[in-house]
This record gives structure tokens, C-alpha cells and sequence, in this order.
């Protein structure tokens, strides 16, 4: 969950205290710049913000907000250095290394990320998004007792949070409390029904359990809400090939390989345990017809 800074522009001075007041010109930029990322027109809003450090290169918030719109483009590099920016004009300013952690972690630099999320919690720790993205990177480290912990902070301060929900029931499921992470995911659903991935986090628990049917359903809700998700395909194929409907498992199989090659074919685990269950699959519905 990433937080953004669109600060009122007349609270700039107590980013900054040297920095002088806005001059009309950059406040009516301001507002321009904030439109145009509200509106989602990311290169817009790097331009517009480009503007105003040119005006007066001493705007913290300006930097800010850079950084955010670079981010959005996936433009890590030149997004860092702008939060490093901010950073060094305003030491205090939480969200810019919340920010910074978010793109070090994108990048993979999962240590400098975590001390980034420790430092926009020390400075702040009122906010809960900043405890379920340092719990999301601990988890990734393989840290299950402190993301937890971090997870349950996020839904203490926050306990309408579904994606803490759904990665509490991650972490949960890994430490083998299905029950537990049965609940949060069924809450993170209850809160925001419209996120495929956690249908599909849902069904793996339920399978681990031995509830099939109840699975099945999870996938099949899983698919209709993101018909274009490789995973959910793979789950159902699973259970299927599970209970002997090879065919409709061969199918999900084949959905799930060619859904991965043309949305995310840097999934090479998924693409081998797919190609591996539909090679099974095959053999399991020749051996099948051989019989008849």
C-alpha cells in the first residue's frame, strides 16, 4: 500500500523552514501537478513537477511528489533519487522513506527497504500501511514471527486494512495455522470482495485443509474476477487432476501456461510445476482411454 504526499500547499514553509513562500506561479503548478497524478496521467504530473523543482529547486514536496510519479512509471531509479532528495532538505518527512522503501524493495534491496519502513515508523508510527510493508518485506526474508507482528500492528491501527488481512494469512499459512489464516483471508475478502489473488490464497488454505469443494468454488471466483491470473488456473487444475477430472485439469493447465508467457514469463516456478502437472495430467487421461 503506498502512501502519497499531496501536501496543502499553504503547510510547504513546515516541510522546509528556509524555503520561501510559493509564488503564484508554482502554487497554481501544484495544483496542476496533484490533478494530473489524481487523474492517473503520471508523465504529466513528472512534468509539471520537473517544472517547479526548475522554479525553485529548494521544494521539498515537490521532489515528493516527482518521486511518486516516477514510481508510478516504474521508473525506480530517478524515483529514488528523488526521495533521497527530499529526504536530505526535510530528515523528518515519513512518507518520502516509506516511499523510498517501496522502490529499494521493488528493486529487490530488501534490507535498505526495511530500514527505510523502520524509519518512516519511528518518525510516525501512526500509520498502518507503513507496518504491513515492513511486514511484507520481513516475510520475503523469510522473517514469519516479526511480519506477523508487523501485520497485527497494521490491523490494530487500522482494522478495516484487507491487504494486511490477507498477508497475515500468508505468513499464517507458512507457520501451518490454516485456521488462523482461513480467517484473515475469509476477512480480507469480506472487506474488498474485488481482489482475485486473495480467492486464490483462500482455495490453497482450503486445499491444505482437505475442503476441495469449498476451494474449488474460490478458484472458479477467482478466475471470474481476474480471468487473466495464471495461478488460480493452476490451483483449479490441481484439484481437479486431484480428483480424476483429468480433462478440465489439462485445460486449467493449459490456461495457466499460456496466461504466464504472455503476462509474467519471469514466473519460471510456476511455469515448470504447470508443464510438470499438465506432462502428469496427460499421461494419467491417455492411461485412462487406454482402459476403456
Amino acid at each position: 500500500m503506498r502512501t502519497r504526499l499531496f501536501l496543502p500547499l499553504v503547510l510547504a514553509a513546515a516541510i522546509f523552514t528556509a524555503q520561501p513562500a510559493f509564488s503564484q506561479n508554482t502554487t497554481e503548478l501544484f495544483r496542476q501537478g496533484n490533478a494530473a497524478s489524481s487523474a492517473r496521467n503520471f508523465s504529466a504530473a513528472e512534468q509539471i513537477f520537473r517544472t517547479i523543482i526548475s522554479l525553485d529547486p529548494n521544494l521539498v514536496n515537490a521532489y515528493y511528489n516527482l518521486g511518486n510519479a516516477l514510481y508510478d512509471q516504474g521508473n525506480l531509479v530517478e524515483a529514488i533519487t528523488n526521495y533521497r532528495t527530499a529526504i536530505r532538505l526535510a530528515p523528518n518527512l515519513a512518507p518520502a522513506y516509506n516511499n523510498l522503501g517501496l522502490a529499494l524493495d521493488a528493486q529487490g534491496n530488501r534490507a535498505e527497504a526495511i530500514t527505510n519502513y523502520r524509519t518512516a515508523i519511528r518518525l510516525d508510527p501512526s500509520v498502518a500501511s507503513r507496518y504491513n510493508n515492513l511486514g511484507a518485506a520481513l516475510y520475503d526474508q523469510g522473517n514469519l514471527a516479526e511480519a506477523i507482528n508487523n501485520y497485527r500492528t497494521a490491523i490494530r491501527l487500522d482494522p478495516n486494512n484487507a491487504p494486511a488481512y490477507n498477508n497475515l494469512g500468508n505468513a499464517l499459512r507458512d507457520q501451518g495455522n490454516l485456521a488462523e489464516a482461513i480467517n484473515n483471508y475469509r476477512t480480507a475478502i469480506r472487506l474488498d470482495p474485488s481482489v482475485a489473488s486473495r480467492y486464490n490464497n483462500l482455495g490453497n488454505a482450503l486445499r491444505n485443509q482437505g475442503n476441495l469443494g469449498e476451494a474449488i468454488t474460490n478458484y472458479r471466483t477467482a478466475i471470474r474476477i481476474d480471468p487473466s491470473d495464471p495461478f488460480a488456473y493452476n490451483s483449479l487444475g490441481v484439484i481437479l487432476h486431484t480428483q480424476g477430472n483429468f480433462s478440465e485439469a489439462i485445460n486449467n493447465y493449459r490456461t495457466s501456461l499460456r496466461l504466464n508467457q504472455n503476462r509474467n514469463p519471469s514466473e519460471r516456478r510456476l511455469i515448470t510445476t504447470t508443464q510438470n502437472n499438465l506432462r502428469q495430467a496427460e499421461q494419467r487421461l491417455a492411461e485412462q482411454q487406454r482402459r476403456r
